[in-house]
């Protein structure tokens, strides 16, 4: 089998704050986020960027709306978006 090579794009800095689409694993730590389904629609729910779990591969992520802070994995591969009105 060809290996297929995706190409990743890259984050478009504009000062300090991060506008575009591209994988989580891209983003520093702290940055809101939405994720992106297959179709590239945007989910309702804003996220905040935790850290790396090497038991599980994955980011903790917590919802930006959740008062008690109750995380969620996501594979660092996702695509999400920062280019949303909040």
């Amino acid at each position: 089998m060809k290996k297929v090579k995706t190409s990743i794009t890259p984050l478009k800095k504009v000062s300090k704050d991060f506008i575009g689409t591209c994988e989580l694993r891209q983003l520093p730590k702290g940055t809101y986020f939405r994720t992106l389904d297959k179709n590239g629609k945007m989910s309702r729910e804003t996220y905040t960027k935790g850290y790396y779990e090497r038991s599980e591969k994955k980011f903790v992520c917590d919802k930006h709306s959740d008062v008690w802070g109750n995380g969620r994995v996501i594979k660092g591969t996702t695509k999400v978006t920062t280019d949303f009105i909040y």
